[in-house]
């Protein structure tokens, strides 16, 4: 008779366990890289948005629905939010679009633009997702704050 001896079989079960104990956590980063990515296409379409409106209206937009960068806008929650691909970002009152960008292994961050089109920034809630921040380049804003400045567009 030929074929595999149970001690064979649990040896190849468990060096495919290791390689995938090994290779889930690259998944992943590699994965949270490219939502970033494309989250950060977003955000800069949504800087250039706000600015556009500017530049044509002499004044900052008050409401998402100002801006014609949107696949989509609609009323959720009793915030005017706007969709562009996947990523949903919404008027949360005051100063500010919101919108939240979900990386697995790194928690969710929350992102907000200022309506003037001149700073985004986002609020990292553990310290992998620090790391990954200034990984890319985000600097703390202020030094010792959770806050993230994606671009500071003001010397743009």
């Amino acid at each position: 008779m030929r074929g595999f001896t149970l001690i064979e079989l649990l040896v190849v079960v468990l060096i495919i366990g290791v390689l995938a104990s090994v290779a889930l956590p690259q998944y992943q980063k590699a994965v949270a890289k490219a939502r970033l990515a494309e989250f950060v296409i977003h955000a800069r379409a949504v800087r250039d948005g706000l600015r556009m409106y500017s530049l044509a209206n002499g004044s900052a937009a008050t409401k998402v629905s100002d801006l014609d960068i949107w696949n989509s806008v609609q009323v959720s929650g009793g915030a005017e939010c706007g969709l562009l691909g996947k990523q949903q970002f919404c008027d949360v009152g005051g100063h500010y679009i919101r919108t939240f960008v979900s990386l697995p292994g790194y928690s969710t961050w929350t992102c907000d633009f200022h309506w003037q089109g001149d700073l985004g920034f986002c609020y990292v809630y553990t310290e992998a997702g620090a790391k990954l921040a200034e990984s890319l380049g985000w600097p703390q804003y202020p030094p010792g704050r959770s806050y993230h400045i994606m671009e500071d567009w003001r010397k743009k």
